[in-house]
């Protein structure tokens, strides 16, 4: 599977079970005025997850809830 393709699996699954996009998780940061480091510390994760996050992975369920709860009280 080549990296187009990938990236519309992941499109797919985004839209079907509501998970956030990299640029949707930016957004989020970003409106809250936080570096990536600031915003893994106030969610209780790892700076990488925040970086591969944005870069395109997918979050994991537990983390998507996490990123729907804090958008919710925004």
């Amino acid at each position: 599977m080549d990296d187009a393709a990938i990236e519309q699996t992941f499109a797919v699954c985004r839209g079907r079970h509501d998970y956030f996009s990299s640029q949707d998780i930016v957004t989020l940061r970003k409106q809250i005025n936080l570096t990536q480091s600031e915003f893994a510390d106030m969610l209780g994760w790892n700076l990488t997850t925040v970086v591969s996050y944005e870069a395109g992975a997918l979050p994991s369920e537990a983390n998507n809830a996490v990123l729907h709860a804090l958008q919710d009280k925004l």
